[in-house]
């Protein structure tokens, strides 16, 4: 038995989640990683089932190539095309997921096996956080950070 890995995903996940519907438009999409310091938006149903999942290397994608450099025809570029994209169509679909009682062992199987980097968490099939591998390592790391100063 391990103490870290037989944790309830529950207690490690990101619960102040956003989330968008299907029909989403890009340009709301990216106002959202512009103005949040988070990496995954959750693409959910009238129910909150989850149907996708956007990360922000797929909004990145999407970019202008000069978008760093806020070049005017790149800032327009991309204004045209967020206009004109839903999240439906940009979204990674069948995203994974695990129930919130699933243990943080079972996330890292998962993250191994899948080389993703975003759990969708969910209660009776309804989006309720997510995790990453940063939480696993906050998780595990800052415990060992408090034991050591002790």
């Amino acid at each position: 038995m391990n103490i870290i890995l037989d944790k309830a995903l529950n207690t490690i996940m990101s619960q102040d989640l956003k989330t968008v519907g299907p029909n989403c438009i890009g340009s709301e999409i990216a106002d959202l990683f512009e103005k949040n310091n988070f990496h995954h938006i959750p693409v959910v149903d009238e129910n909150r089932e989850a149907l996708g999942i956007i990360s922000a290397s797929d909004y990145h994608q999407l970019q202008h190539h000069f978008t760093r450099l806020k070049i005017t025809k790149s800032l327009q570029h991309n204004e045209k095309i967020f206009r004109s994209v839903l999240a439906k169509e940009i979204m990674t679909r069948e995203p994974f997921c695990l129930d919130e009682n699933d243990t943080i062992a079972d996330a890292v199987d998962v993250f191994i096996k899948n080389e993703i980097h975003a759990i969708i968490i969910v209660r009776k099939k309804k989006v309720v956080g997510i995790v990453t591998p940063l939480d696993i390592l906050k998780s595990v790391v800052v415990p060992a950070l408090i034991n050591k100063e002790a």
